[in-house]
């Protein structure tokens, strides 16, 4: 009996030591997510404290203040390879109505070269807008001379159709306002109510002569 219990000790022993070991692994873990949880709400508070002025009116007037010489797409311009596809569609498209009235082709054209100004009309971009408008109604004054070999469509009565129904290259997205500045109130200030005038750094509010009347003694 004294052999068994003396071989019985050493596993008790182990056991003990299993069951600390994981006591010391819990309490890591726990360590670790604590370190986690604060660090993660440090991060927090420094996000807050260095963009607490950041707003989308902030990021779009800095967007709009870019270079001109900037990277196209960068600084709102219109990216070259994209509006050679839509001279393309277009040109295209007008070959296909090139027999239709030339009304139907005007309306059409209309709407192609509004919904192109709708989102490319954006300041520093005026550049853009009236090439693209140039090269459509070049466009237009080629199909219809197509249509017979002395079709009269000169420049002039191109023009006028152009004038008639396309829109003209306008800005239509301006700058965003400028964000409103913290102001100081100056000492002296006046506000509307002689009551609140104290936060404003001017007189006293023991001067209002409400707050000296119900003064107590």
């Amino acid at each position: 009996m004294k052999r068994a219990n003396e071989a019985g000790q050493p596993a008790k022993e182990s056991a003990e030591r299993r069951a600390g070991a994981e006591g010391n692994a819990d309490q890591r873990s726990t360590h670790r997510t604590q370190i986690r949880a604060r660090v993660t709400q440090a991060l927090d508070r420094v996000r807050q404290a260095l963009l607490h002025h950041v707003n989308p009116d902030t990021l779009r007037t800095a967007f709009y203040a870019l270079k001109r010489k900037a990277a196209p797409g960068a600084d709102r311009k219109s990216r070259r390879d994209r509006v050679r596809a839509k001279l393309k569609e277009i040109k295209e498209e007008l070959r296909r109505r090139m027999h239709g009235p030339v009304r139907e082709q005007a309306e059409w054209l209309k709407q192609a070269v509004a919904g192109f100004f709708q989102y490319h009309a954006v300041p520093t971009n005026g550049r853009a807008l009236a090439a693209f408008r140039y090269h459509v109604i070049d466009h237009w004054r080629r199909t219809l001379r197509r249509r017979g070999q002395k079709h009269p469509m000169t420049w002039a009565r191109i023009g006028k159709l152009a004038d008639d129904w396309l829109p003209k290259p306008r800005i239509l997205h301006p700058l965003a306002k400028p964000a409103l500045r913290r102001q100081t109130p100056k000492v002296g200030a006046v506000c509307g109510k002689a009551a609140r005038t104290v936060l404003c750094g001017g007189r006293s509010v023991m001067s209002v002569p409400t707050a000296i009347r119900n003064r107590p003694e």
